[in-house]
């Protein structure tokens, strides 16, 4: 990923690929430069199955986090990005 850019709510990137463009301005409804070294792997995979341009830029652009992952919450003017996890716990006795 080249250029990566964070915009609002999405990460901004270009693709090279054997050192020439194969994707510009590649869009993910997500924030982060880790959501954009991630889409690489959907994009060689994409790719490989012989997806056109497009397509893979429509499912990048498609993508949507977790309802608990890439929250932004706005107060008074100021964004604040929340990830929150909450874990499970349970235990087996054995008597």
């Amino acid at each position: 990923a080249k250029n990566i850019r964070f915009l609002k709510n999405a990460t901004r990137f270009d693709v090279t690929k054997n050192g020439e463009l194969f994707l510009a301005n590649a869009l993910v409804c997500a924030l982060g430069e880790h959501i954009a070294l991630d889409a690489l792997y959907a994009v060689a995979l994409a790719d490989t199955l012989g997806v056109s341009k497009g397509d893979i830029l429509r499912g990048l652009k498609g993508y949507k986090p977790e309802k608990s992952r890439q929250n932004i919450i706005r107060k008074n003017g100021a964004e604040c990005n929340i990830n929150l996890t909450l874990y499970s716990i349970s235990f087996n006795i054995f008597l």
